[in-house]
């Protein structure tokens, strides 16, 4: 009989408990019957006996046997098991894709891991622990018996649990036992396999030297557990036990659960300040004990009051919001989001009069907040029609689509239909997009009537699009323009279903203090809605529906998506009409006649991107969708009201289907305060950029400072807030959207996979056709090219054209494999930031700053990107985490000097040239992520680089410096390789553990090669130099290499640079004189087969 466990790890030997005794302990606590899971006929047996499963099994490549404690819910699991493609017992057997918590349904047991110390004091631990709780563990196993000749070095401990325990409960004590004990942090995975009790492998020999089939209430267990870290001090405890990981998770809250308070709860610090939460910003210069504002913070579970504070309060750097990390809760709580007007429940119409109607205009300024489908531009059109109020009407929309759409509808002149200026005197009624109102010309005293549609998107269009931030037509003389109609207007209406913070910010700046009318009417949205957990599962669904004769509508949230459905089910055989910014112009022509070319006459299915978002609506009396379904990943400028108004461009469809991944925790939103205080941090750092550039010791520019600046400057910052808060949580707003219209929504949690071949084989094959037409398009003389451009409404052939064209230019050569993989400019964004990258190391900071430097001058503040500061912020993060010697290497190829004078270098230090190829090889776990972090904020400093420009925060560096490495060096183009390789660890009397593996990482050369390849002509550009227009070289081949001639320049640094002796080019070149008409010179030089692998002529 033994008393302790350090008794235990001396007495007890193999055998002594058996593998039955230990899962009776284990699962002492549990009522219902348990089994184990070994194939897919048990999962249905326990099923039907309303029990539960435990795994029991192996893990390829690793000595012993595993055990999975926390019980899986079996339907649940049989679902996951079924989608595997090897079938359900081979998914149970090895336990694919059923390692997480997604498959668990009763949280039968807490464990820990000690593996820091030796097996004596790994022992002791658990039972001081015992000792000051009254609650000793359930099971304590070896995970290697070294009496026994086995590999192993750690205790794992578990508490048995009664029936019922919750999660946030479970992952509380969890958290609070790895800061009392120094345990793993791994264990924090409900799903996690642990080392099987009394069971053995080839080598490893797993004894279970403590059984005691007793469970604890997980409540109770948690308050014991939480009044000993609080008398005992649990951030003193993890600091002094856990080392430094620890020590962050506790200090700042990572991992812990989300919480959310309301922006004016009121937060008391130990120093006794007590501020509202959404004011503490404003006083908090670093973080400060506090008292969590919830029960449990503040009160014991004896019910005394707490004298000591429980919580960290701090400033997030990612939103700029005070957060609170409770460590009695384990909950990190964050100021509830903003609340969304759009979002607010509307008045609905009665049924039999659906529509707007007339309204009563009681104020200048009217803000209309009515859905889609409620008559809003039939009551405009009639209301402020120049017949009826005697005065002209100016109607200003984002988009060509929408201005040709509002015009017909209104009956008023298009923009477009008219050339030159356009005077209110000869055209009384007309529809301008926002890029044109400078052609606009309001006579003095003509009080128009400004309407101004989709005017959330009409704030957003000022700072994208067709509209330059700088010089002529620029946004701040846009807005200008304006503001000086706003002011003669007799009236300004704003129109949009999703009217919110942009609008307000517009209206302060066009009619500053006025007071607004706001209408709002909502639409009555009777169609089921759907939310489906799985995209495949969605559109699976949707093809058996398509094959049953039904009809559907598909809105993509990108491009991509769309496409890849479209032709996956072309290739199935049915009638697909597919519109994105890529599809042919005669085949938008369509869309001039929707009711026609959607009908069941010509389609099956629609599938289209945010391309027609608006301005377009499909609403006949007969023939609609049976399904609408929307794809929403989660991707950046698309929030829930894209979603909402791609939704409504078919009307009143059978039934609504959503697939929008669901996040775990919303989103962080940025404060107004951040915003503001990144804006102004962007505008310093670029005008010491433009000093830099210019040599001087002075920052001279000043801000402009009117009206229109300082407007556009609080319409970006309410535009950024906006996009921020609707993009936290796109599911649940989207949800909540149409729940307040009056929808039924349901859940569908299938999980089918049939599509994804079909799906990945379309995309391979659009990408595949695409770079081919692109790589066998014609390369047009200038005159050719200036006339296709000033064609427009361009052929696929034609698009393809000038795509080849712009490629070359950027590369200076072409070919399906490149066109393909920059089919979504993504090469050539990674493209520019290497090359700034290199531009900033050799002190170029004239040429790295690029257009910052214009909007400098200009004075406008919303301008201005800081591209320096945040590439420089790239450039140290890299240079901390693998040292200047790599650096060097990495940006070798693509460093050369520069041509004409560039100012000052921003980078203190020089980094060295370094010709050798980068072959460092490195492995995270050695890293220090606290010294990592404290040298890159250091070095950030020193620079000075606000850390609110640095893409990544030296926060966010300690959390996980591999993953930040990876995302910047993906910035550049550049990726790299990840292999697990063996290690040998020492577990005392001689033995030796080769069990364990660590990660190791390295650079992909080949794709290294190819990107500083693809830069050479990007790099020679900003550096002055002045390389050949692509019909000027004479391209003769649509494969890899360039034709250069004698004396001319061409694409490669060490071209013009004889000190840059690095030569990336993989395929040989070919010289020869300039040809009077390049095509003929081209055609007879293939036919002679001059053009070889073998170099140039000779």
């Amino acid at each position: 009989m033994v008393d302790t466990i350090s008794q235990a790890l001396q007495q007890v030997r193999w055998g002594d408990i058996s593998h039955a005794e230990a899962l009776t302990a284990l699962y002492s606590g549990i009522e219902q019957p348990v089994t184990r899971a070994r194939s897919a006929a048990s999962l249905r047996h326990a099923a039907q006996r309303d029990g539960a499963c435990y795994w029991l099994g192996d893990i390829p490549h690793k000595d012993g046997v595993f055990l999975a404690p926390n019980l899986w819910e079996p339907t649940r699991a049989l679902s996951v098991a079924q989608s595997h493609p090897k079938g359900p017992d081979h998914a149970i057997r090895w336990r694919a894709k059923m390692a997480d918590r997604k498959v668990v349904g009763t949280l039968a047991t807490i464990g820990v891991e000690i593996d820091d110390v030796p097996l004596e004091e790994q022992a002791a631990r658990l039972d001081e622990l015992a000792y000051l709780t009254g609650r000793w563990p359930s099971l304590v196993i070896m995970s290697g018996d070294p009496r026994e000749g086995s590999p192993g070095k750690s205790l794992h401990a578990f508490w048995a649990l009664k029936q019922g325990a919750q999660l946030d409960d479970w992952r509380r004590a969890v958290d609070l036992l790895i800061g009392l004990l120094g345990a793993d942090t791994a264990c924090r995975n409900p799903g996690r396999a642990w080392r099987a009790p009394s069971k053995r492998g080839k080598e490893r020999v797993q004894t279970t030297i403590w059984a005691e089939p007793s469970a604890h209430e997980l409540p109770a267990l948690l308050a014991d557990l939480e009044r000993v870290a609080e008398d005992r001090g649990i951030e003193t405890e993890v600091e002094a036990e856990t080392g430094k990981a620890s020590r962050a998770r506790i200090s700042t809250g990572i991992n812990y659960a989300a919480g959310w308070l309301a922006p004016q709860t009121e937060v008391t610090a130990a120093d006794g300040r007590r501020y509202r939460l959404d004011v503490w910003p404003e006083h908090l210069d670093e973080e400060v004990r506090c008292w969590a504002p919830t029960e449990r913070g503040l009160v014991r579970s004896s019910g005394e009051r707490r004298d000591q504070p429980g919580a960290t309060l701090r400033i997030d750097e990612r939103t700029g919001q005070a957060v609170v990390a409770c460590h009695i809760e384990q909950v990190l709580y964050r100021p509830e989001r903003p609340l969304d007007p759009a979002l607010a429940s509307p008045p609905l119409p009665p049924p039999e009069m659906p529509y707007l109607g007339e309204v009563e205009l009681d104020e200048r300024v009217v803000v209309m907040r009515c859905d889609t489908g409620t008559g809003k531009t039939q009551t405009l059109a009639e209301q402020t029609a120049p017949s009826r109020t005697g005065r002209p009407r100016i109607t200003i929309s984002p988009r060509v689509a929408i201005s040709r759409d509002v015009a017909r509808r209104y009956g008023a002149t298009c923009y477009l239909d008219v050339e030159g200026d356009i005077s209110l005197t000869h055209d009384p009624d007309v529809v301008v997009t926002i890029n044109s109102v400078r052609r606009l010309y309001a006579p003095p005293g003509s009080a128009p009537t400004l309407v101004l549609e989709e005017s959330e998107q009409l704030a957003q269009s000022l700072f994208g699009g067709t509209i330059p931030q700088t010089g002529e037509g620029s946004a701040v003389e846009v807005l200008d323009v304006l503001c000086g109609l706003a002011e003669q207007a007799d009236r300004i209406i704003c129109a949009d279903a999703f009217a919110g913070e942009a609008t307000a910010a517009l209206l302060d700046v066009l009619a500053p203090g006025e007071a607004r009318q706001t209408i709002v009417l909502g639409r009555a949205r009777p169609a089921p809605v759907t939310v489906w957990d799985e995209r495949l599962a969605m559109l699976d669904a949707l093809e058996a529906r398509l094959a049953a004769g039904e009809r559907a509508i598909v809105a993509s949230a990108t491009k991509s998506a769309a496409e890849d459905l479209a032709r996956a089910m072309r290739d199935k055989g049915y009638r697909v009409r597919c519109y994105t910014s890529d599809t042919d112009e005669s085949e938008r022509q369509d869309l001039a006649d929707v009711h026609r070319w959607w009908s069941d006459e010509y389609a099956d299915l629609v599938v289209y991107s945010p391309a027609i978002s608006a301005g377009v609506s499909y609403d006949p009396p007969e023939g609609r969708f049976d399904v609408a379904a929307m794809l929403a990943p989660l991707v950046d400028g698309v929030d829930w009201t894209t979603c909402a108004q791609m939704l409504d461009r078919a009307r009143k469809p059978g039934e609504v289907w959503l697939w929008v991944p669901e996040v775990e925790e919303p989103l962080g939103v940025p404060t107004v305060r951040h915003i503001r205080e990144r804006r102004a941090a962007e505008w310093r750092a670029s005008v010491q950029t433009y000093a830099a550039s210019h040599g001087f010791d002075v920052e001279l520019p000043q801000v402009r400072d009117d009206q229109a600046e300082r407007g556009l400057l609080d319409i970006a910052v309410a535009v950024e807030h906006a996009r921020a808060c609707r993009q936290s949580d796109r599911r649940a707003d989207l949800v909540r959207y149409l729940e307040a219209r009056g929808a039924p929504v349901a859940y569908s949690h299938e999980q089918r996979e049939r599509l994804r071949e079909a799906l990945r084989e379309a995309r391979a094959k659009r990408l595949a056709e695409y770079g081919q037409r692109v790589e066998d398009a014609e390369t047009l003389s200038p005159g050719d090219l200036k006339q296709l451009e000033r064609q427009g409404a361009w052929s696929a052939e034609e698009v393809a054209t000038l795509r080849r064209q712009e490629l070359l230019e950027r590369y200076g050569r072409i070919d399906a494999e490149l066109a393909s993989a920059d089919h979504s400019d993504t090469v050539w964004r990674q493209t520019r930031e290497l090359v700034r990258a290199g531009l900033v190391v050799d002190g170029h900071t004239r040429a790295a700053a690029g257009k910052d430097l214009d909007g400098v001058e200009s004075g406008v503040r919303s301008s201005v990107r800081a591209r320096v500061a945040r590439a420089l912020g790239d450039v140290l993060l890299v240079r901390t985490v693998l040292g200047d010697e790599q650096l060097a290497r990495i940006l070798d190829p693509i460093r050369a000097p520069a041509k004409g004078e560039q100012g000052r270098a921003v980078m203190r230090d020089d980094l060295s040239r370094d010709s050798e190829l980068p072959g460092l090889r490195w492995t995270p776990s050695a890293w220090d992520a606290d010294e990592l972090a404290r040298e890159y904020r250091y070095q950030l400093r020193r620079h000075g680089i606000s850390s609110r420009l640095a893409r990544v925060s030296p926060t966010a560096l300690a959390e996980d410096p591999q993953r930040w490495l990876g995302r910047t060096l993906n910035r550049w183009g550049l990726a790299t390789h990840r292999q697990r390789e063996r290690v040998e660890v020492e577990t005392g009397a001689g033995r030796v553990d080769r069990s364990q593996r660590r990660s190791v990482y390295r650079l992909d050369l080949p794709r290294w090669r190819e990107r500083c390849a693809l830069a050479q002509r990007r790099a020679v550009s900003e550096r002055g130099h002045t390389p050949r227009r692509v019909w000027d070289s004479a391209l003769i081949s649509s494969r890899r290499g360039s034709v250069i001639f004698p004396g001319e320049t061409c694409e490669t640094l060490s071209d013009f640079c004889p000190t840059s002796g690095f030569s990336i080019e993989e395929e040989p070149r070919m010289w020869d004189s300039q040809p009077p008409d390049w095509r003929l010179e081209a055609a007879d030089l293939e036919a002679e087969s001059l053009w070889s692998d073998q170099g140039p002529p000779r």
